[in-house]
């Protein structure tokens, strides 16, 4: 069987007879660029939503293009799994999608509650790759992307060491789901791009590498695909 094309090739349904009404015609006017699926509800989908709406602006994509999958679940198979069973209103799935990722933390088991075993982690990360989905994992949690705009660092650190120290090194006020982030990021951005990817060239086994995160491979792979470099 001929491999599915993807379905925001917006050169090959401009060309191409579509019958009004149709689900085809619904894409043609809908580029499908990207699917997220963000392990938390609130700190991880604003950031991107707010990098969405600099794309915009851009006109580098249009509104519809990007989608948030629902946020259903808090543990990286869950989070795929909200990737995996995505249904939208054109019935397209993740599939139907050119850029699929699932935005998921190390997080380690925590004494005082919370966190993921490393069997659900490393499952869902060989999982997404059977399935060609991208991970953006981040060790310990989101945050350290955050850091890595202001500073390189290379030793361990947990997650609730990381939210107490962040507020100084970012120098704002900070708590989880702090709006803005992206913005006030922005102009650092680069400077986290090369923090983190040499990070990665440390230690490439996600579960070690504490800090890490590919962060900087998810907006890399962005970029690329519409051609405009968010931070110049």
């Amino acid at each position: 069987m001929a491999r599915r094309r993807h379905l925001d090739s917006w050169r090959d349904y401009r060309s191409t007879p579509q019958k009004i009404g149709s689900r085809k015609e619904g894409f043609r006017r809908t580029r499908l660029l990207a699917l997220l699926a963000c392990e938390g509800d609130d700190t991880e989908p604003q950031y991107f939503r707010d990098m969405f709406s600099l794309l915009i602006k851009k006109k580098a994509l249009s509104p519809s293009s990007f989608i948030i999958a629902p946020h259903k679940h808090t543990d990286p198979m869950g989070v795929l799994d909200d990737l995996l069973k995505y249904s939208g209103p054109l019935r397209e799935t993740y599939k139907d999608f050119s850029l699929r990722w699932i935005v998921i933390d190390r997080d380690e088991e925590r004494t005082n509650g919370g966190g993921h075993t490393l069997g659900n982690f490393n499952t869902a990360l060989s999982r997404a790759e059977a399935k060609n989905v991208k991970v953006a994992w981040s060790n310990p949690c989101f945050e350290i992307w955050y850091l890595l705009h202001f500073q390189y660092r290379q030793t361990f650190i947990n997650r609730d060491e990381l939210l107490k120290e962040l507020p100084k090194i970012i120098e704002k006020p900070y708590a989880k789901n702090t709006p803005g982030m992206f913005e006030y990021l922005l102009p650092h951005i680069n400077t986290a791009k090369r923090n983190a990817e040499k990070l990665s060239k440390m230690n490439q086994v996600p579960a070690d590498a504490n800090p890490g995160t590919k962060m900087h491979e998810l907006i890399d792979a962005f970029e690329k695909e519409i051609g405009v470099i968010i931070q110049q």
